[in-house]
């Protein structure tokens, strides 16, 4: 975050503002935060070095995909997969097309 004292050049600005437009990086943290909270996951499947669960927002102009990396035999897999539409869809209200792509490892 940008706080008071902070100086950058102008193209650093443009650069960090068009890398945060493309990232998604805060829906990531938005859904692991809410399923996290409700129990869906808990800090081993997400917080280690191999994470089993892992989560990727790629953004486009008005269109979102959403990838969900769970393992192959894991038994909460449709409710992991289901939570984190439902979270991405609540912490982006504005997008209109959201894609939830479930990928098993």
């Amino acid at each position: 975050s940008f706080g008071p004292g902070t100086h950058l050049a102008p193209t650093d600005l443009v650069a960090t503002c068009e890398r945060a437009a493309r990232s998604g990086d805060a829906h990531v943290a938005a859904i692991r935060r809410e399923l996290l909270m409700a129990g869906v996951i808990t800090p081993y499947d997400v917080d280690v070095d191999d994470p089993p669960v892992a989560f990727a927002v790629r953004r486009e102009p008005r269109r979102l995909r959403l990838e969900v990396l769970v393992p192959e035999h894991d038994p909460r897999l449709p409710a992991i997969v289901k939570a984190a539409g439902e979270a991405i869809r609540r912490f982006d209200t504005h997008t209109t097309v959201i894609d939830v792509i479930a990928i098993t490892h």
